[in-house]
């Protein structure tokens, strides 16, 4: 058994928020979980690469709460899409631009580049990023976009 800390593990996510229809909120904690086994499974490459996805997707959720529209309607990548939720006055907090940027240039980088290959440390970098961002965006931005006074 591996006594390694695992940065996705989560106990809060069983209860569905309010602004995810259920199956999105299953596909993302499966999501979770896939990076989670992978990280455990010295698969850091993959890891990587699922976290990316599951920034992405919460991103791609945040925006439809602000906007109540699809931002694949609209092809924005997640660099676009943080810039309009930041106009709006959401996501201005710079660590969490960082971290985010931190997480999207990783997986681009794990994606694109067949020369780059995420050792343990990066990859549980980019999961304690990722950790962070799931609570942030989750617990706290949604949250706020959700009662934002009209």
């Amino acid at each position: 058994m591996n006594n390694e800390p695992n940065y996705l593990k989560f106990e809060s996510l069983d209860a569905v928020p309010p602004y995810f229809q259920e199956d999105a909120w299953n596909a993302l904690k499966k999501t979770i979980h896939e990076a989670a086994v992978s990280y455990e499974n010295n698969c850091y490459l993959a890891t990587t690469i699922l976290c990316g996805k599951i920034t992405e997707t919460l991103l791609k959720h945040a925006y439809f709460i602000v906007f109540d529209i699809d931002p694949d309607s609209q092809n924005l990548n997640t660099h676009k899409i943080r810039g309009k939720l930041r106009s709006e006055g959401f996501l201005l907090e710079q660590a969490v631009d960082d971290q985010l940027t931190f997480i999207s240039r990783s997986r681009n980088t794990a994606v694109h580049q067949s020369t780059f290959i995420p050792d343990k440390e990066q990859a549980g970098a980019v999961s304690l990023y990722t950790k962070s961002v799931i609570k942030i965006i989750i617990y706290t931005f949604c949250d706020k976009a959700i009662n934002k006074e009209s």
